[in-house]
């Protein structure tokens, strides 16, 4: 009997435009679920080691792409202009005009402007793609020989890379 009246107490407080705080988690859990849903898209990409490319696999443009130089304490953001198209492939020695590309070196945020990622000897790279709102990310470990050439690429945990 107790819980019948505690049920038309809600239901007559629905009718009469309150919103008892019963409703209100429901309703922003169905909220969240569907701002997730939409907003997700698969963020995989891969590394072309004969060209320095990183490509989307989805063809769906980059909109932000971490690159970090591992034993020089850099880090590269590279980020598609506000109102550019981007692209689905991104080659790291020569980024096109859509991106413009923030290096942190220390912590620090450089002022000097970069048109591509420097492509250094015997150097470990690691590449994050990210998008606001998406659900996930994909990271790349690559490393470079001392004749700039890659060595080994992929998925791998870091400590396989050294």
């Amino acid at each position: 009997m107790r819980k019948t009246k505690s049920i038309r107490n809600i239901l007559e407080a629905v009718r009469s435009g309150n919103r008892p705080l019963v409703c209100v988690p429901w309703s922003m859990i169905i909220c969240f679920g569907i701002i997730l849903l939409s907003g997700c898209r698969n963020n995989m990409i891969e590394f072309i080691p004969e060209t320095f490319v990183v490509h989307s696999i989805d063809g769906y443009p980059i909109s932000h792409l971490s690159v970090e130089i591992d034993r020089r304490n850099m880090c590269f953001y590279v980020m598609k202009k506000n109102g550019r198209k981007g692209s689905p492939h991104l080659r790291l020695d020569s980024i096109g005009d859509d991106y413009e590309i923030e290096l942190y070196k220390g912590g620090i945020v450089s002022s000097e402007r970069y048109y591509s990622i420097p492509i250094m000897p015997s150097e470990k790279y690691v590449i994050t793609n990210f998008s606001e709102g998406d659900a996930g990310s994909c990271m790349i470990y690559v490393l470079i020989d001392k004749n700039l050439k890659v060595k080994k690429w992929g998925n791998w945990n870091q400590r396989d890379m050294d």
